[in-house]
C-alpha cells in the first residue's frame, strides 16, 4: 500500500513522499484556480469544485471562494450543503458534511 493509499484510508503516511506530490499539486492548483474564477464563471467554478470533491457534483456542495484543500478525496457531501467564504479543510481521516434542517 502506497502513501496516497494510506492516506486515503485514514491511515498513518508519510506526508513528504514522493507518491503523494502529484495529488498534493494536483489539489494546491485546481484550489487556486477555483478561488481566481470569477462568480460569474458558474459553471467552471462547479467543475473545479467537482474536480476536488466529486460528491460536490449534481448539487452536492456550494462553496464560495476562497477555499483551501490539500487533496479534497477526503472531503464528502450531502446533497445541498453550503459553506462559506474562508473554508479550510485540511483532511487526512474523511470528513462529511450533510445539511441538517431544523
Amino acid at each position: 500500500m502506497n502513501n496516497w493509499e494510506r492516506m486515503k484510508a485514514g491511515r498513518l503516511y508519510n506526508a513528504d513522499s514522493k507518491d503523494l506530490e502529484q495529488y498534493h499539486k494536483f489539489g494546491m492548483e485546481t484550489c487556486d484556480k477555483f478561488n481566481r474564477t470569477p462568480l460569474w464563471r458558474k459553471k467552471r467554478k462547479q467543475r473545479l469544485l467537482e474536480k476536488l470533491i466529486p460528491s460536490a457534483k449534481d448539487g452536492g456542495a456550494a462553496i464560495f471562494a476562497p477555499f483551501y484543500c490539500e487533496y479534497g478525496v477526503n472531503i464528502h457531501f450531502g446533497k445541498g450543503c453550503f459553506a462559506t467564504i474562508n473554508v479550510h479543510f485540511w483532511t487526512v481521516r474523511r470528513l462529511r458534511w450533510r445539511m441538517v434542517c431544523g
